[in-house]
């Protein structure tokens, strides 16, 4: 996804909670014109943090286990917005299956406001 930056991901099949990199996958890049296309800088890290987009999008694959992803939208090189063809078994409210600890700033937003 880094590598695409900006752009979507179609027809990702999911097997057994994972990934599978075939040839039915296509990924699109978007291009900006007089625009900074390269691929993110993060691309050749060997050490990071993954991001809270990519873990909800793990904990997706694991509540998924066997289906299509039929298209997943890339911004900034993080998981943005997905459209997943699923049966009645995928129940996204039961997602739990890898904890993330939420910034302070998104515990802010997810705060109820103060009463008065």
């Amino acid at each position: 996804m880094q590598a695409v930056n900006f752009g979507r991901i179609e027809n990702l099949q999911v097997r057994g909670g994972e990934p599978v990199l075939d040839s039915r996958l296509r990924v699109y890049r978007e291009i900006k014109f007089c625009g900074d296309n390269a691929p993110r800088p993060e691309t050749g890290s060997q050490n990071f943090v993954l991001k809270a987009e990519v873990l909800d999008l793990l904990n997706e694959l694991t509540a998924l286990v066997d289906g299509t992803i039929e298209s997943l939208v890339v911004r900034h090189g993080l998981p943005f917005t997905a459209s997943i063809e699923a049966g009645l078994s995928h129940a996204p409210e039961t997602v739990s299956a890898i904890p993330r600890e939420e910034s302070p700033q998104r515990q802010s937003q997810l705060a109820p406001p103060p009463r008065k």
